[in-house]
């Protein structure tokens, strides 16, 4: 019996020495407590439900503002641009991703007070919702990391879809640099909750923050916009191809 309660000492003795640990490293966190765990949940359901890997070292990781811009074929897809914001649990520079997302799904009851701390920024899928865009921009300017699937929703067919002018628009305004994300072989599932559930191969492909001195200077016209956006899915396609035998990336194509 004395082995017994001594072993049982033992282990929590352990366990409290962890938690402290933890709790003395999440302190320390620049974003807060809240952050620090839910990175830490994030990063290890990624890594054990997705088997995420990247192809070279995460280029947003740090204190600066920046912008991501992604392709989106999978509700999961922000939890995997989310799990490098920071250089590991010891950093105390993790940060929260901003994401722009549909007004319905951050409204949930289940969801808003985590997208809330996380400073997620809905947007109302009729029309072009530019307040919005602009609130993202206030995010970029004050040195946050917002991020933005450019296709606007997700896409279920080949190659991918024509972008909406909102990243262009942010990535010329706010003069940050604009981070280009493919995410290969994301579960897709019509259902918006199974693909959490569903074990899959997934590769992250980062590329170097996008060139936009060609457009340095000039008015956010159509035209210009148009360009931007179209350099952006060029380079999101060009990234896609790094990685065989996953996502297929055709041609952009038009919206159905």
């Amino acid at each position: 019996m004395r082995a017994e309660a001594s072993a049982i000492g033992a282990l929590a003795a352990y366990a409290a020495v962890a938690f402290g640990v933890l709790w003395w490293r999440a302190r320390r966190c620049r974003a807060g407590v809240f952050v620090w765990f839910l990175y830490g949940f994030i990063r290890l359901y990624t890594g054990l439900m997705f088997g995420a890997r990247t192809n070279r070292r995460c280029p947003y990781a740090g204190r600066s503002a920046g912008l991501i811009v992604a392709n989106h074929r999978s509700p999961v897809d922000p939890l995997l641009l989310a799990r490098d914001a920071g250089e590991g649990l010891a950093s105390t520079d993790i940060r929260p991703v901003s994401f722009m997302m549909a007004a319905e799904h951050y409204r949930h009851p289940l969801l808003h007070p985590v997208l809330v701390r996380i400073q997620s920024i809905p947007v109302e899928r009729k029309g072009r919702d530019m307040a919005a865009v602009r609130q993202a921009l206030r995010r970029l300017k004050a040195g946050a990391l917002v991020g933005i699937f450019p296709e606007a929703r997700i896409n279920f067919g080949e190659g991918l879809l024509p972008p909406s002018p909102g990243a262009a628009w942010l990535a010329l305004n706010s003069g940050v640099p604009v981070y280009p994300v493919f995410i290969h072989g994301a579960p897709q599932s019509r259902n918006l909750v199974v693909p959490f559930f569903r074990p899959a191969r997934v590769r992250l492909a980062y590329g170097d923050p996008l060139d936009l001195s060609p457009w340095a200077g000039q008015k956010a016209t159509p035209a210009v916009l148009h360009e931007v956006a179209a350099a952006m899915m060029e380079r999101l396609a060009e990234l896609g191809q790094q990685a065989p035998g996953c996502d297929s990336t055709g041609p952009i194509r038009s919206r159905g």
